[in-house]
């Protein structure tokens, strides 16, 4: 089965909207214009060649430096470095083993990449 590749580069989700099943089929031009905001599952980046691990409804903390995210992004647990209660505005942290990104709101990556030349997540297939 040949490998099939979100909707400009799919969508990375902020809340209340939420991230594909596992087995879910990527998104589509269609599913976008319907107004299906659901996040891709399989977000890689191209510096680091990691996938993007997702924490739905919490925020990273800043209590860690950037130096730290190649080692945070192989722990289990993150808990110490994620916020989840008593948040100011709603969010889903993202890591790749270069990066930490909070997001507030569902955003297709092509038009981020546009906007932020460091943004290097995008699909990685379905």
């Amino acid at each position: 089965m040949e490998t099939e590749y979100c909707y400009e580069e799919g969508a990375i989700a902020g809340p209340p909207d939420e991230i594909m099943g596992l087995f879910d089929a990527p998104l589509t031009k269609e599913k976008w214009d319907r107004g299906e905001r659901i996040g891709c599952n399989n977000i890689r980046c191209s510096d680091c060649g990691k996938t993007v691990r997702a924490f739905p409804n919490a925020r990273w903390k800043s209590n860690f430096s950037h130096h730290d995210i190649p080692e945070l992004y192989e722990q289990k647990d993150l808990g110490e470095y994620l916020q989840t209660e008593n948040l100011t505005y709603a969010t889903h942290a993202y890591i790749c083993g270069c990066h930490v990104r909070n997001i507030g709101g569902t955003m297709l990556m092509r038009e981020l990449q546009m906007d932020d030349l460091r943004w290097t997540w995008g699909c990685g297939g379905h």
